[in-house]
């Protein structure tokens, strides 16, 4: 073998020194040196081939150099504090040239727990020479007998031997060994299972900075309460009648559909009024359509009558809170002793989790609307005497008669209005000579009391003097004539 240049001694001299200046390394465990041949309690040769001269398990060599490879197989025991470890393995190596000189390739292979590594002769150099060798790579060792082989390895040529053990002299001819296979092999580890990283240990929130931190449900806002937890909803009516429950309703599970609330409600027109609220801090993740709830009035034979839903609630908030007037005449025919609040989805299995908290009702009579010819003095109406007749003391709108009205009541008015009419709805008087009427009211012929006896003639307009003319068929003529009707061009 040839012996290493100068520059290559320099270059490891300089790595040494700097390696020595690391600080060493830290195995959670060390086996310290150990045999492979047995004797220390730590490990035991367990089979071999050697040549005949060699009794322990401490020698390899390829095929090369004798008519079959020589190998070794020992157990060695650790006590590792954890069940596996991923280790570092050294080995003392005494490398030998058994043809006194000749570059022989002191390869060896070592396998433990199914990984083999071939090992390659460092440098080469011929005669006796022993190094500690880490063998590269990372293996598995388990808590206790772990069994690793030896055996030489000549792939790249004539094959030298490799003994294992603390070697002090060795010679050719008699080959002189001292402790072969003792303190031969080194197990460094650390725990295969890596250590879980420490979890950053949590902040206390601070309730008031505005963000939302672990164990609080908000952090500010108007439904946020100082104590940084979601208010509850609460009813907001606070008079009339008003019902209350306590259920959440969910439309998925059948005993959640709806909540019953003994209550007396005396049969009426009601305007009814409704509130709800939903809230949970990863509310403002989802969605849930008809988030809604109806209110059923009922006695024993079933519903009487049921209010229109409430209004869907606000999605992507954390909470969501809705009050108003879903009807503002709901007519209960009967008295109700039941009032109960039902999900307006009914029970669906497969609607998903649509949940919400009915919070109360408020219902407030109201009179019903007036029906004007029913006879029913309602609401509204002056009158009601069943009939549409405009002539008698209750008009057809349920109102009142009354001069002016535009309807000429039967025997107590002669008119309403027009220029004939006076304000007392009469018929108007124009004053003028026998035979004659002045045209002051400007209104068409007279028809009554043209004459104070006898029959009249028909009243002629006279152009020439504006006036009506006419005889009586005695010689009495009225001083007073009436006329009933609206003017007319003559």
């Amino acid at each position: 073998m040839k012996r290493p240049s100068i520059t290559y001694t320099i270059i490891g001299v300089v790595i040494g020194l700097f390696c020595a200046a690391l600080p060493a390394l830290a195995w959670e465990y060390d086996s310290g040196w150990l045999n492979l041949s047995g004797g220390d309690g730590k490990s035991r040769c367990v089979s071999s081939h050697h040549m005949p001269w060699v009794r322990a398990c401490s020698v390899t060599e390829g095929p090369q150099g004798h008519s079959q490879a020589q190998w070794f197989v020992s157990d060695i025991k650790t006590g590792l504090p954890f069940s596996k470890g991923k280790c570092r393995v050294s080995v003392r190596a005494a490398y030998t040239d058994n043809k006194g000189g000749a570059d022989a390739i002191e390869d060896f292979r070592f396998t433990v727990n199914g990984r083999t590594v071939v090992v390659r002769d460092p440098n080469g150099a011929p005669g006796f020479e022993v190094r500690t060798v880490t063998i590269p790579g990372e293996f598995t060792f388990y808590d206790g007998w772990n069994r690793v082989y030896f055996s030489g390895d000549s792939a790249r040529g004539w094959a030298g031997s490799v003994w294992f053990g603390d070697y002090k002299v060795h010679s050719w001819g008699g080959d002189v060994l001292e402790a072969p296979g003792k303190r031969a092999i080194r197990v460094q580890c650390d725990n295969a299972k890596p250590k879980p990283k420490p979890k950053p240990k949590p902040k206390n929130p601070v309730c008031g900075n505005g963000k939302k931190e672990a164990g609080e449900e908000c952090d500010g806002g108007p439904l946020c309460s100082s104590s940084c937890t979601l208010s509850t909803g609460t009813c907001p009516f606070t008079s009339g009648t008003v019902v209350s429950f306590s259920k959440r309703l969910q439309s998925n599970v059948s005993s959640r559909i709806y909540e019953d609330v003994s209550y007396s409600l005396p049969r009426g027109n009601y305007k009814v009024k409704l509130a709800a609220y939903d809230s949970y801090a990863h509310r403002v993740y989802v969605t849930q359509p008809q988030e809604q709830f109806v209110v059923e009035l009922r006695d024993g034979n079933g519903r009487i009558a049921r209010s229109n839903p409430s209004q869907d609630l606000a999605d992507y908030q954390a909470f969501a809170q809705w009050s108003g007037t879903v009807n503002s005449n709901l007519s209960v025919s009967r008295d109700a002793t039941i009032v109960r609040a039902r999900h307006i989805l009914d029970y669906n299995p497969r609607s998903g989790s649509n949940s919400l908290q009915p919070l109360c009702a408020r219902f407030t009579r109201v009179q019903p609307p007036a029906v004007c010819g029913n006879g029913i003095v309602e609401s509204g109406e002056e009158c009601d005497d069943g009939n549409d007749n405009n002539t008698d003391a209750c008009t057809r709108y349920c109102k009142n008669a009354y001069c002016g009205d535009g309807y000429i009541r039967s025997g107590r008015e002669e008119c309403d209005g027009g220029p004939g009419c006076t304000s007392s709805c009469t018929l108007r008087t124009v004053t003028g000579v026998c035979g004659t009427a002045a045209d002051e009211a400007s209104c068409d012929a007279p028809r009554a009391g043209l004459c104070a006896g006898g029959a009249a003639t028909t009243p002629r307009y006279n152009n020439a003097t504006n006036r009506w003319e006419w005889s009586c068929s005695g010689t009495q003529c009225s001083t007073q004539k009436r006329c009933g009707y609206i003017e007319v061009q003559p």
